[in-house]
Parts: structure tokens; C-alpha cells; sequence
């Protein structure tokens, strides 16, 4: 049987009756080829996961590469939050961050992603450009590395952390932002 989708959609809605006939089903089957998708299978496992309700929709939405674009360039700042409160006493933030961590993941295995987060790099790079290229740059190779240095520390506190142990990791991400930031002037 030819036809459009309207026309075979208004057959199939006026011939409910002949349902299980050879034409009806003939139909129905023209119908379901006409409109299918291809859809990759990763997008189809999120589809199908986030139609039984297995996770949320933040937590799916934040797995979607722009959902994970978003969340990096959200990183930084709320990093720095997190070492402000964290460097004043101020309790709260350590669990939020530990939470938002943990949806983050899970949109992730909801969607299909695994390895390396390079959707959330990006987002990493583009906050970290943003809030970099309005310092003018040090003369002299010494004079960049102090530089590169001082703000690979600003940028390692503002890493957000999601250990326990969040002044251990502030300290680490600290130094290796230094060092790195020294080195890559």
C-alpha cells in the first residue's frame, strides 16, 4: 500500500475495525517505515533509560555533550565558591559539590559516555579563557612564568573538589596548577 503518513494515518484511525486484516497491517507497516529514525545506539540507550525513569533529568541532561560542555564552564566558578566557603569555615558546599559530581556521572552512564570528558574540557577552557584574557602578559621568560604560574594556582583552587578530604585536594590541585602553569608559560 502507497501513500503519505497523513493518508495512511487517517486509514489506520478509520479502520480500526480491520485490524489484523493483510491491508491494515500492510499499512500500519508502511506507516511505521516511513516514519522511523536512525537513532546511534548510545542515544538509544539514554532514551530508553530515561523513559523508564532510571534517572533524572537534570542527571540526563547534564550527560548530553552540551549538558557536559555547560557543566565544565560551570566548574571554575563554582570551585572558586567552593574554596572561599570551604577557607572560611562555611559548611555546605563540599556536599553540593559531591552531589552535583555524582548526577554529573550518571547523566553520563545514562547517556553512553565513557573515558575522558572532553565535552567538559571544553567548557573548562572556555570559562578559564575568559577570565584570563583580560591580564595583560608578563615580559621576559621569567616574568611569564611567575605569571603562568600564579594563575595555574588561581585556577587550580578554583578546581572544584569531591573528595572527603577537600583541603588535601585543594592543596594538590593548588600545587599541580602552579607547577604546571610555571612550566607552560
Amino acid at each position: 500500500m502507497a501513500g503519505s503518513v497523513t493518508q495512511l494515518q487517517s486509514y489506520l484511525e478509520a479502520n480500526t475495525d480491520k485490524k489484523g486484516t493483510p491491508l491494515y497491517d500492510s499499512a500500519l507497516e508502511k506507516l511505521r517505515e516511513l516514519v522511523a529514525v536512525d537513532v546511534p545506539p548510545a542515544m538509544q540507550r539514554a532514551l530508553e533509560t530515561r523513559a523508564r525513569g532510571d534517572v533524572g533529568f537534570a542527571a540526563f541532561a547534564a550527560g548530553t555533550p552540551a549538558g557536559r560542555v555547560i557543566e565544565g564552564a560551570a566548574d571554575l566558578p563554582l570551585g572558586a565558591v567552593q574554596f572561599i566557603t570551604e577557607s572560611l569555615g562555611i559548611e555546605g558546599m563540599n556536599e553540593f559539590m559531591q552531589k552535583r559530581e555524582q548526577r554529573i556521572q550518571k547523566g553520563r552512564e545514562a547517556t553512553g559516555s565513557e573515558g575522558f570528558d572532553a565535552a567538559r574540557l571544553l567548557g573548562n577552557i572556555g570559562t578559564g579563557a575568559a577570565a584570563a584574557s583580560g591580564i595583560p602578559l608578563a615580559a621576559g621568560v621569567i616574568g611569564k612564568g611567575l605569571q603562568g604560574s600564579g594563575l595555574g594556582m588561581v585556577f587550580g583552587a578554583s578546581t572544584p573538589a569531591t573528595s572527603d578530604d577537600v583541603g588535601a585536594e585543594k592543596a594538590g590541585q593548588i600545587l599541580t596548577g602552579g607547577v604546571a602553569g610555571g612550566l607552560l608559560p
